[in-house]
Parts: structure tokens; C-alpha cells; sequence
């Protein structure tokens, strides 16, 4: 039987997309409002427009899957909110923020 090879240096974002699917997955579940959800999902779309907007030129897919990790756990986790209205509203939250980060209306700090 081979050996388990978990390398962390090179699978990080795997282990971290697998811990924000579950985190995900268990704050969506804990949600009973769904305009809660529906706040969120556009919160987490407004960070993927800002890491989109930030890495415009040379676009890391790492920070993409993470946020998307997050994305998939909260779809599954959903019980009371309309999956295609989270999905509509985050890529609405993605447009939104890349746009106005495009056109500097909001400065992002560089680190």
C-alpha cells in the first residue's frame, strides 16, 4: 500500500479550499434568514472582485479557488435561500467591485 503524500508546500490551496467548503458549509447551515445569505454571497463576490481586480495582470487561480471553496460549502449548506439568486448576487458582488476598484472609486491599499 503507498504512503499518503500530503506535501503542504505544494497542495496549500487545496487544504485551505477544503477548510473554507466545510466552513462554508457550516455557516450556511447555521443561517435561518435568507437575506443574510444573500448578504453574504455578495460579500464574498466583492472579495473575489477585489483579489480579480488586484491580480488583473498576472491572475492567480489560488486565491480564486479559495473563494470559491468558500463559495461551494455555503451553496451546500443553503436550507433556506434561492441557490441562483447567491450565485446571481455574487457575481453581481465580482462586476461591482472590480468595476469600482477599476475606475478608482475605491483605492485598495497595496501591501
Amino acid at each position: 500500500m503507498d504512503k499518503l503524500n500530503l506535501n503542504f508546500p505544494q497542495r496549500w490551496v487545496e487544504f485551505w479550499a477544503i477548510f473554507l467548503i466545510i466552513l462554508g458549509f457550516l455557516f450556511a447551515f447555521s443561517i435561518d434568514a435568507p437575506w443574510v445569505a444573500y448578504v453574504v454571497a455578495a460579500g464574498m463576490g466583492a472579495v473575489l472582485g477585489r483579489l480579480t481586480w488586484r491580480w488583473r495582470k498576472n491572475l492567480k487561480g489560488s486565491g480564486i479557488t479559495i473563494v470559491l471553496g468558500f463559495l461551494v460549502g455555503f451553496l451546500l449548506g443553503l436550507q433556506h435561500a434561492d441557490r441562483k439568486v447567491i450565485i446571481v448576487l455574487f457575481a453581481l458582488g465580482i462586476a461591482v467591485s472590480f468595476y469600482v476598484h477599476d475606475r478608482n472609486i475605491i483605492r485598495g491599499a497595496e501591501y
